[in-house]
């Protein structure tokens, strides 16, 4: 085999570790590589005057987490969530987690199957690839374009605020 061959046929195995979960009706993912934890939905501080798309901020080992609700970003119809509702913890530098239906299943996505998607196609570029699955289509989102660089200075000022009043609590408590 040719070394160009083997090229193709590697790229062809090689496949991404992707967080399955279900939103809005719909089949969504994350790479897991993006993802540091699954929570319950904890009690969550909600500020007066957070953007809509915010369900509160988490208490997460003495960081405050925006917790939000991706449905409402994306116009898709209400979810009602429960106590057990699951609250997907994003890595990062100043980590946010997303409220999800429900988390389905980690899997791998061979490479065949992923659909690149342009991302000036979709609005605000939060989609990264289609994957077909047996299940359906799943939409893989774009970590780092979920919110419009509006949103995210937004919510980074509220994430400061929140972050001082727990910094506060903790000098109170201490």
């Amino acid at each position: 085999m040719s070394g160009g061959a083997a090229a193709i046929e590697g790229r062809a195995s090689e496949a991404r570790s992707i967080l399955v979960f279900i939103l809005g009706g719909r089949l969504c993912a994350l790479p897991s590589s993006a993802v540091a934890e699954i929570v319950f939905l904890p009690a969550l501080a909600r500020p007066p005057g957070a953007p809509s798309f915010v369900e509160g901020f988490m208490n997460l080992d003495g960081r405050a987490v925006p917790v939000i609700r991706l449905e409402r970003l994306f116009d898709l119809p209400p979810s009602e969530f429960n106590l057990y509702a699951p609250v997907i913890v994003m890595k990062g530098a100043g980590p946010m987690a997303v409220l999800v239906d429900q988390v389905r299943d980690v899997r791998r996505a061979p490479q065949a199957e992923i659909l690149e998607v342009n991302a000036d196609s979709v609005f605000g570029g939060c989609l990264d690839a289609e994957i077909g699955t047996d299940d359906g289509i799943v939409h893989l989102l774009s970590p780092s374009r979920l919110l419009l660089t509006q949103e995210a200075r937004r919510l980074d000022e509220f994430k400061k605020r929140e972050q001082e009043r727990l910094a506060s609590l903790e000098e109170v408590e201490a």
